[in-house]
């Protein structure tokens, strides 16, 4: 028996198992260097962030203290020299000045940060006084030593207050900033922890062991002297503007400038800390991968050895079977599981042919029987009616009426009896649909007016028989009565698209419409219920389109705008050759 062999080459599985490994090396080699890039794009907009939120905060705080030197330089020349009296503390203006001094600092502190504090010292009086509205500082601690550091400075002759820089002076541990200015007697200052000064930078991710300093004009760092010794950082040859952007380095410095003080600030990044889970991230993955291909070649060695090869072998006797040809009694290895699928699969195709031809026998006779049902469902009930209405006109003595009724129902039935191909000319339809109209008029008479529209170039197409007469009985059972008269139209219109030209037939009415319940119903699934026959017109017609179109065609119902209901069929446009003469 000879073997069919394929058009397209073919390869064994340890071909492609080879080409997936060298596609492996590409892969690594692109892996390593995206995540280089992912690192390195990273690493430059971390560090655009940290140096932008930098930079607004240091802005911030030099708007922040040049207000308030402003605040202290106005206040300590008008205010306290010209209004409050320190040596008179028992006197109610006194009492009253206080409190308009402590309100006006609330007021400063809540608009640039309660982390500054303020003072007034009257050299003359010698009385030193906390702005604050308890009257005291709110470091309690190291209040004293604060206070104490604080007349240390402003009774120093040479300290005289004539420059805008805050300088930085220790009190204790406590290192802080201070700018005062004196007019007369009086001097009035402004004073802020290290700590509190630098806060609002902690909300920065500079790595587990990065930090912030202050340091002075010499480069000494003034806070976390431990950190930058611990660390052996060296800060003293680097500017207000140095920055240590490598990569590589194990820290990153960025420096910024103080425009209303004598520091500087220090950022120390700890740049493997910040991004060594992303290095660790990476091994890990790659460790991963190495993995899943180290147990992708083990599994599939074993399965080459132990099941491919006997499959080949097995698969091999498969390839000379013919589907027409006798059932063959193959001959395997030695795999049990293998015998016994040969035993197994004989038995099967002999079950497979026999049950090819009863499925296919069957499946055509029930595609007959329900096309044939189908089309007889759509008879007896218009015919049922034709015959009442000869009869009702042969009661009432209309017999002009009468014989136009036999003659158009004669026509119309032979029409349909003589129809029993799949599909007809649409002028046949149109011709057949026009003398159902005319039977419709005999029994309603001025209940209804119709139109129908063929366009010229849909001569010769074919459709299934009765699929329009269906929509216009339709229309006629739903909206047409004697109290007002309802305009049905038909058209037949032809569509040139890319794939292939499409006939559209569109039937209209001036009714009622299809109520919401229905139209969903007919637009999402299509089939409506059929219980006690009713609507089973519409539901046995979209069957038929099923069957003889599949998926070739389309069908949507609506409601026009000014009322009435409108359906819209999209058919594929197949001709005849043939001329098919109308039945006679």
């Amino acid at each position: 028996m000879k073997r069919t062999k394929s058009a397209r080459h073919q390869h064994s599985i340890s071909y492609y198992f080879r080409i997936v490994l060298l596609c492996f090396i590409p892969v690594f080699i692109l892996y390593f260097i995206v995540s280089s890039i992912i690192i390195s794009v990273l690493h430059k907009q971390t560090m655009s962030f940290i140096e932008t939120s930098a930079s607004y905060y240091t802005e911030e705080m030099n708007t922040s203290q040049a207000a308030i030197n402003l605040f202290l330089i106005d206040y300590v020349s008008n205010k306290l020299s010209e209004h409050v009296d320190f040596e008179n503390r028992n006197t109610v203006s006194y009492i009253q000045d206080v409190k308009s001094i402590q309100a006006d600092v609330k007021q400063l502190r809540n608009y640039y940060g309660t982390q500054y504090n303020y003072f007034v010292y009257d050299r003359n009086a010698d009385y030193f006084f906390p702005c604050n509205t308890t009257g005291t500082f709110y470091y309690k601690d190291q209040s004293e030593q604060i206070q104490d550091e604080i007349l240390s400075v402003v009774n120093t002759p040479a300290s005289a207050a004539v420059s805008d820089l805050w300088s930085n002076y220790q009190a204790g541990s406590t290192v802080f900033l201070m700018k005062y200015y004196q007019y007369n007697d009086y001097v009035m200052g402004c004073w802020v922890d290290a700590k509190d000064f630098i806060r609002p930078f902690a909300s920065m991710n500079l790595g587990p062991k990065g930090f912030i300093t202050l340091t002075d004009e010499q480069g000494n760092p003034a806070t976390n002297q431990s950190l930058v010794k611990e660390q052996n950082i060296s800060l003293t040859t680097l500017n207000d503007t140095t920055k240590q952007l490598s990569l590589f380095s194990k820290y990153l410095i960025l420096g910024f400038t103080l425009k209303k003080d004598r520091v500087s600030i220090k950022i120390i990044v700890d740049q493997f800390g910040a991004y060594g889970s992303i290095f660790l991230v990476q091994i890990a993955i790659f460790v991963f991968v190495m993995i899943l291909v180290g147990l992708l070649l083990l599994m599939t060695l074993y399965m080459r050895q132990q099941v491919l090869k006997p499959i080949r072998y097995f698969s091999e006797n498969l390839a000379v079977y013919q589907e027409d040809g006798p059932v063959l009694d193959f001959k395997s290895n030695d795999i049990i599981e293998l015998e016994l699928a040969n035993t197994q699969f004989k038995n099967l195709i002999r079950q497979i042919k026999k049950l090819k031809i009863d499925i296919y026998e069957k499946e055509l006779e029930h595609m007959q029987i329900q096309m044939n049902y189908m089309q007889l469902q759509i008879r007896p009930h218009f015919f049922l009616n034709c015959l009442n209405s000869i009869y009702s006109m042969g009661q009432t003595e209309c017999y002009d009426e009468m014989n136009q009724m036999i003659v158009s129902t004669s026509d119309y039935f032979r029409y349909i009896f003589q129809c029993k191909e799949d599909f007809v000319l649409l002028d046949h339809e149109f011709t057949h649909t026009r003398d159902y109209l005319e039977i419709q008029k005999i029994r309603y008479g001025s209940g209804f007016y119709y139109h129908l529209e063929q366009q010229s170039e849909t001569k010769g197409i074919q459709i299934p028989p009765l699929i329009i007469q269906t929509f216009i009985e339709n229309s006629i059972k739903h909206t047409v009565t004697l109290d007002e008269e309802v305009h049905i139209s038909l058209s037949a219109k032809l569509f040139e698209l890319p794939d292939k030209n499409r006939l559209e037939i569109l039937i209209t009415d001036t009714g009622k419409g299809f109520d919401p319940e229905t139209l969903e119903i007919l637009n999402k699934e299509r089939s409506l219920s059929t219980t006690d026959g009713h609507r089973i017109g519409i539901t046995n017609t979209i069957h038929r389109l099923d069957m003889l179109y599949e998926n070739q065609y389309s069908i949507s119902f609506s409601n026009l705008k000014d009322g009435g209901a409108s359906v819209c069929l999209l058919l594929p446009a197949n001709r005849v050759h043939t001329s098919i003469p109308l039945p006679s």
